[in-house]
C-alpha cells in the first residue's frame, strides 16, 4: 500500500472515531463578574459566582444563540445575548451599576425609587417602630418600610434602635414578598411568613399553618404538621406544557386550565425535577399522604373539606353526579376553607410516599367516582408506571 493510501486511510480512521465525538460536543462560557451573582442560561438556573473562578464556568452548552441573565442584589438584572461556538469557549463580563430598589416607608407614605427591575422583595417591620434598617450593609430607611425588586439569594439585614442591634441573613425567592419583623424585647426577628407564593409558571400556592392531623379513616395515629405551602389547584395542562415534551393528558379537548391527566408518579417526578431546575431552588415535592389529608380538610380532620356530610359535595368537587364523565378547568367550584381547589373529585393526585414501601398512594377520588370514594381520608394504591385519565397531581413547597 502507497504512502498516501495509508496517510488517508489514517484520516478517514481519525474522522470515524471522532466525528461523532465532536458532533457531540459543546461550547463553554466562562462568565467574569464580582461574586454572589446568580447567574441564568436560558431561564436554567446555573449557580453564583465566586471568588475563586473570577466568576462562573458554564460547561457543555449546546451551540447557537444563549440567553445569560445575572441577578446581584439590590441592582438592575443583566441580560446578555452570546452564540456558543462547538468546542470553543467564549468570555462573557457583567458590570452592575444601575441600582434596582425602591424603598417606600409605610409609615409616613414617602417613597424613593431606584428602577423597576427586580425579583422579590421585602416588608420590614419593628416593635418599636423607627428603627434603622441595613440591607446588604447599606442603610435603607428605618420601619415600617418595603424594599421592592430585589435579586433573589441570600440577603444580610440589621435593624438598629437605641443602640440595640438585631441582624440576620435570610433567603429570598423569586417572586416571594417576605415579611420580617424585628422584635427588641424579644431579642429576635420573627419572619411573619406570606400568605401565599406564585412560581415562574404561574402556580400559586396557599401557605397552611402547623397543626396536628389524624391519619386514616379511622384515624390510627397523629402526626404533627409543620407550616407548608401547597399549590392551590392541580397541576394544569398548561403548566405542564411549559416543562414538559408532550402532553399525555386524554382530554386535551378540555383546554389548558384543565388538569394534566394520564400520567404515572415517575412522570410527576420528572416534571418536578425539571421545575426545581428551572427554579432553582430544589424545594417542590408531592405532598405525603398525611400532608394531603391535613390539607383536604383544612386541619380540622372533618371527612371533607367543608364537614362531614355528602350533601353539599357538588358545590366542591366534581364527581359522577354532575362531572359529565370528564375533567373540568380548575378552581370552577368553591375552595376549602384554606383556599384549595377541587381536593375532590376532578382527577385523583398522587402523593410522595409509598405504601408497604413499593407502591405511591393517590388521594382525592375523580370525576368517576361516587361519594364514598371521595372523603380526605380515602386513598387507592398504584404502581408508578400507572397513567389513566383520572389521576393528576399538585405539588407543595416547602418555605
Amino acid at each position: 500500500m502507497s504512502r498516501k493510501a495509508t496517510i488517508a486511510i489514517g484520516f478517514l480512521t481519525i474522522l470515524l472515531y471522532a466525528g461523532p465525538l465532536l458532533a457531540a460536543m459543546g461550547g463553554d462560557v466562562q462568565i467574569t463578574c464580582e461574586p454572589d451573582v446568580r447567574i441564568w442560561v436560558d431561564e436554567v438556573f446555573k449557580g453564583v459566582t465566586t471568588v475563586d473562578d473570577n466568576g462562573l464556568y458554564v460547561e457543555n452548552l449546546e451551540p447557537g444563540m444563549r440567553r445569560i441573565k445575572a441577578a446581584k442584589s439590590g441592582y438592575k438584572i443583566e441580560e446578555k445575548a452570546v452564540e456558543v461556538l462547538r468546542g470553543k469557549t467564549i468570555e462573557v463580563r457583567f458590570q452592575f451599576t444601575t441600582p434596582a430598589m425602591k424603598v417606600e416607608d409605610l409609615t409616613y407614605g414617602s417613597q424613593t425609587a431606584y428602577g423597576t427591575a427586580g425579583i422579590g422583595n421585602f416588608i420590614l417591620r419593628s416593635a418599636p417602630l423607627r428603627a434603622a434598617v441595613y440591607l446588604d450593609g447599606r442603610e435603607i430607611g428605618k420601619t415600617d418600610t418595603k424594599v421592592s425588586n430585589i435579586a433573589a439569594g441570600k440577603h444580610h439585614l440589621r435593624f438598629v434602635f437605641k443602640g440595640q442591634t438585631l441582624e440576620g441573613e435570610f433567603f429570598l425567592r423569586p417572586n416571594q414578598t417576605m415579611k420580617l419583623k424585628a422584635h427588641f424585647k424579644k431579642g429576635r426577628i420573627i419572619n411573619e411568613l406570606e400568605q401565599e407564593y406564585i412560581n415562574t409558571l404561574g402556580m400559586k400556592f396557599v401557605y397552611l399553618p402547623a397543626g396536628t392531623v389524624q391519619v386514616g379513616s379511622r384515624g390510627q395515629r397523629q402526626e404533627q404538621m409543620e407550616g407548608f405551602f401547597m399549590q392551590a389547584t392541580e397541576v394544569t395542562q398548561r403548566q405542564w406544557n411549559q416543562i414538559m415534551d408532550r402532553n399525555p393528558s386524554f382530554f386535551k379537548d378540555c383546554g389548558d386550565d384543565c388538569p394534566v391527566e394520564s400520567i404515572s408518579w415517575n412522570d410527576a417526578q420528572e416534571f418536578i425535577r425539571r421545575l426545581n431546575q428551572r427554579e432553582g431552588e430544589g424545594k417542590f415535592r408531592l405532598p405525603t399522604p398525611a400532608e394531603w389529608e391535613y390539607a383536604c380538610n383544612s386541619g380540622k380532620g372533618s371527612k371533607f373539606g367543608y364537614g362531614n356530610s355528602e350533601g353539599p359535595l357538588g358545590d366542591y368537587a366534581w364527581y359522577e353526579g354532575n362531572a359529565r364523565d370528564r375533567t373540568h378547568p380548575v378552581a370552577k367550584k368553591k375552595p376549602n376553607q384554606w383556599g384549595l381547589y377541587d381536593m375532590h373529585g376532578n382527577v385523583m393526585e398522587w402523593c410522595r410516599d409509598f405504601y408497604a414501601a413499593f407502591e405511591p398512594v393517590a388521594k382525592g377520588g375523580d370525576f368517576k367516582d361516587d361519594p364514598k370514594f371521595m372523603s380526605c381520608q380515602a386513598q387507592e394504591i398504584a404502581s408508578v408506571i400507572h397513567t389513566r385519565p383520572t389521576i393528576g397531581f399538585r405539588l407543595v413547597m416547602t418555605p
